[in-house]
């Protein structure tokens, strides 16, 4: 029996790991997106990862002639030909909650659609798109500020958990799956959104702006623009708008405020470099700002950096403490791996002062 692994990004590592331990390297097989150019961003490079791990990377047309081969489509950037391949064993994970928002934008639609929950689903593959019969599922809630990009890394755990218990199943054979159903199916096409014209409509409800600004906030790619101005969040006021929708009342060096429909909304300027600045350089009374006017403490630089990351390796210990008491990821790495335990343990060996360090060993 042989595996192949398509795809990228983190899905595509985590669950060639996972093969690692029940194959033979000769038997694994991957195949990388044709954008993968093997650099870690913000999730990591799947090339990279086969070229370190001495895997057999190949391209699609090697596996056609396999029969005895499982091919895991894991985000690959190819349609996918059943009839092309002698093996049958084709599953592919798609970012939804089938038979609903087959297609593209999957962290796009559903926010912009108001859904609460979407979720990930593993399935055959057959001749059309998303449309093979569903294997398993898992179901993701969608929270009221989650925006794109926290929507894809949750699409991402949900994914390889989802392989992670079904692999046994996949590997014997036993696999048990149902039709999809017409009902509730619905697609969209690489043409349904256009990214490099972003319009956010004013002249709507507060809370469709809202999700508007959600739906397009993906960091690593593109922020939504208002005023040609990057905009990070939205913060509904309770007060009710009686100017004209899309009027610009007022403007300060952190947000917009405009009417809508029918309630004022403050449109959060990107400030993601102060943030972390501000964190570097101790800055409590601004940072209280900032969370006040509810800024994500998750968010990471190209580097990975996030707010947490840059008071450790500082020792900021009144940052740390401010940002620990309003809930931020206390393991959430940087680029290169590195974890705020580590950034605080290097800023402890140098000077010797550990505060940072054990209050955040203490809150893992």
């Amino acid at each position: 029996m042989k595996i192949c692994i398509a795809g990228k990004n983190n899905i595509a590592i985590e669950i060639c790991k996972l093969a690692m331990q029940y194959f033979d390297k000769d038997d694994i097989y991957v195949i990388t997106n044709s954008t993968d150019n093997g650099i870690d961003g913000f999730q990591r490079s799947f090339l990279k990862y086969a070229y370190n791990e001495q895997l057999n990377i190949v391209n699609l047309e090697f596996v056609y002639s396999f029969s005895n081969m499982i091919f895991l489509s894991l985000e690959f950037d190819k349609l996918i030909n059943p009839s092309r391949f002698k093996s049958t064993n084709l599953y592919n994970i798609h970012f939804s909650l089938l038979p609903s928002y087959k297609g593209m934008y999957t962290s796009y639609w559903p926010i912009i659609n108001n859904e609460t929950s979407t979720g990930v689903t593993l399935h055959k593959i057959d001749h059309g798109i998303d449309t093979g019969e569903i294997i398993s599922q898992i179901e993701i809630p969608i929270a009221s500020n989650m925006n794109a990009k926290q929507l894809y890394q949750e699409y991402i755990r949900a994914g390889i958990i989802l392989i992670r218990d079904n692999f046994d199943n996949i590997i014997n054979g036993n696999i048990v799956s149902k039709i999809q159903s017409a009902k509730g199916s619905t697609y969209h096409s690489k043409a349904s959104v256009n990214y490099k014209n972003i319009i956010i409509d004013m002249k709507q409800t507060a809370h469709t702006i809202k999700n508007q600004i959600r739906a397009l906030n993906f960091r690593d790619f593109q922020l939504p623009k208002v005023e040609n101005i990057p905009i990070s969040h939205c913060v509904i006021d309770k007060i009710k708008s009686t100017k004209k929708a899309g009027t610009l009342i007022r403007e300060n060096k952190w947000c917009f405020y405009y009417a809508t429909i029918d309630y004022n909304i403050y449109l959060y300027k990107d400030k993601l470099l102060e943030i972390c600045n501000c964190c570097y350089e101790g800055n409590v009374e601004l940072l209280k700002y900032f969370i006040m006017c509810e800024y994500n403490m998750n968010e990471q630089d190209r580097e990975g950096n996030t707010p947490l990351i840059m008071a450790c390796k500082k020792g900021q210990i009144e940052i740390v403490k401010l940002l620990i008491a309003n809930g931020v990821e206390i393991s959430l790495e940087d680029y290169m791996g590195n974890k705020p335990l580590d950034h605080a343990f290097n800023f402890g060996k140098s000077t010797n002062s550990y505060e940072c360090y054990d209050l955040i060993q203490n809150n893992i």
